[in-house]
Parts: structure tokens; C-alpha cells; sequence
């Protein structure tokens, strides 16, 4: 039961790095392109940080994904 409860953590979690790391990277373009008085500095670093998050968060969706269609699938492991 306590397995449940992390892997619906560990989605959750996954799928709040999606929404974050495209607001970042989205904010962070907005503030280069369109803001030319603003620190261009933590403009990079936010666009670097939220690409970073949002792939990590894509590949931890794409393992958990092919993680769940392995164990499907194999009927050697024991419950």
C-alpha cells in the first residue's frame, strides 16, 4: 500500500516539473525578448533551469512509462 502512495507521489511530482520548467522557460524568454532593462543574467539562468527541469521531467515520464508496460508484461515477477 505504501508503494501506491510514493508512485503517485513520484507523478505528481514529475508532472509539476513539466508545468514549472516550461513557466520557466517561458518567463525567461519573456523577460529577454521583451524586457530590455532587466537582468539578462537570471533571464539565461531561468531558460537554462526550466529546459534542464522539463527534460528531466519528460524523461522521468517517458521511464515511469516504460517501467509500467515492462511489469505489465512480465509475468516472472512475484507480487
Amino acid at each position: 500500500m505504501e508503494q501506491s502512495n510514493e508512485k503517485k507521489v513520484n507523478t505528481f511530482s514529475s508532472k509539476i516539473g513539466l508545468v514549472t520548467g516550461a513557466l520557466l522557460v517561458g518567463l525567461g524568454l519573456w523577460m529577454i525578448f521583451m524586457r530590455p532593462d532587466s537582468n539578462k543574467a537570471i533571464a539565461y539562468f531561468m531558460v537554462v533551469y526550466g529546459a534542464f527541469r522539463l527534460g528531466l521531467a519528460i524523461y522521468a515520464n517517458f521511464l515511469r512509462k516504460k517501467n509500467t508496460e515492462n511489469t505489465d508484461t512480465d509475468f516472472t515477477q512475484d507480487s
